[in-house]
């Protein structure tokens, strides 16, 4: 999938983070989709996944992280260790149902010059989430599918 920084942009402006989530948990599975992850108390937190990009002294890393909270799971994206980038870096969670044949793509899209992460995704069985990042002039950068 060829991403193009026009492309990264316009689906960045249309997306949003819901502020509710500062006042606690008033949501459950696709009804918590674009919340804020940061600030929820979560049962258990994991990193699952990845990737990092690395080219003429610059070096980046997108992180596929999750969190379970009263037994459903959520994944959002952070971007770490940017070196050189301009913070123009941007990054997204896919969503497949199929192991990543299909997807529900650019889902929690974030600009690196905002913060470092995305909005959490609803994450559940039977479902796969990838982490990805993309730059000015560079194609996607994705971790694995994980299920």
């Amino acid at each position: 999938m060829a991403v193009t920084a026009a492309t990264v942009a316009a689906l960045y402006a249309a997306t949003g983070t819901s502020s509710a989530a500062a006042s606690g948990w008033d949501c459950s599975g696709y009804g918590c989709d674009n919340w804020d992850p940061y600030g929820l108390s979560w049962e258990k937190k994991d990193s699952d996944a990845n990737k990092s990009y690395s080219s003429g002294g610059e070096w980046i890393n997108i992180a596929l992280k999750s969190g379970r909270h009263n037994g459903q799971w959520f994944g959002w994206a952070e971007i770490s260790n940017p070196t050189g980038t301009g913070n123009d870096w941007h990054g997204w969670i896919d969503r497949s149902t199929d192991g990543g044949a299909h997807w529900d793509g650019l889902r929690g899209m974030f600009a690196l010059k905002s913060t470092f992460h995305g909005s959490m995704q609803y994450w559940p069985d039977g479902t796969s989430l990838r982490a990805c990042m993309a730059y000015p002039n560079h194609g996607a950068v994705c971790t694995k599918w994980v299920s």
